[in-house]
């Protein structure tokens, strides 16, 4: 296992933008779970196809790792929705502070049990580093968000999980803020929305 996953996993927040996904959880397991949103005319699907997920993949901290095998193809492999509604229910019972779902666990276990191969030692530029193995497949790179995912679980303080505080959104993030008071997605987005329309209830009460 290549030490410091989780730290190395976290990345500055990104917000709506890069290849048209949201970067606002500070964690790729959760710019994974993200990748299913919500719009006003309800569920928002990011991932479409194989080819999606591996785009998804390639504007992540994974992309040096992402070898794969074949041309990903115009379907989703349906395993991908399943381990996103899976990190989904036990990220949201951990923000709510309830015990995880059995079938949530079993299936997050399940993934982590498949067999992949050790990462190679190699000697570069004066040391010794053990870079991860090459994911050449949806169901290799599944299991490594799983990982991650398990890890997450494992090591972030519980109120440090967060579900945006906007109205209809779903959106999570890891709050890495130095005040740990982050409540929304982005201030660019679920923020600025929330200030607008307290402005515009304040101005409606002193009318």
């Amino acid at each position: 296992m290549t030490p410091n996953r989780s730290n190395s996993f976290q990345r500055s927040q990104r917000t709506v933008g890069g290849e048209g996904f949201f970067w606002v959880g500070n964690h790729v397991v959760l710019d994974f779970v993200n990748t299913l949103a919500a719009s006003a005319e309800g569920p928002l699907e990011l991932l479409r196809s194989d080819a999606d997920l591996w785009r998804w993949a390639r504007a992540t901290p994974l992309a040096p790792r992402l070898r794969p095998a074949q041309r990903p193809g115009p379907r989703l492999d349906p395993e991908v929705p399943h381990l996103r509604a899976t990190l989904l229910a036990l990220f949201s019972a951990r923000i709510d502070g309830h015990a995880p779902p059995r079938a949530a666990l079993e299936h997050l276990n399940e993934v982590l049990g498949r067999p992949a191969p050790a990462p190679q030692l190699v000697y570069a530029a004066g040391r010794f580093r053990r870079p991860g193995e090459p994911l050449t497949t949806s169901r290799e790179l599944l299991r490594e968000l799983a990982l991650s995912a398990a890890e997450l679980l494992e090591s972030a303080p519980a109120e440090r999980l967060r579900r945006c505080a906007g109205q209809g959104c779903v959106l999570l993030f890891l709050d890495v803020s130095k005040s740990g008071l982050r409540r929304w997605c982005s201030m660019a987005g679920c923020g600025n929305r929330a200030k607008a329309q307290a402005h515009y209830r304040r101005s409606r009460e002193d009318a």
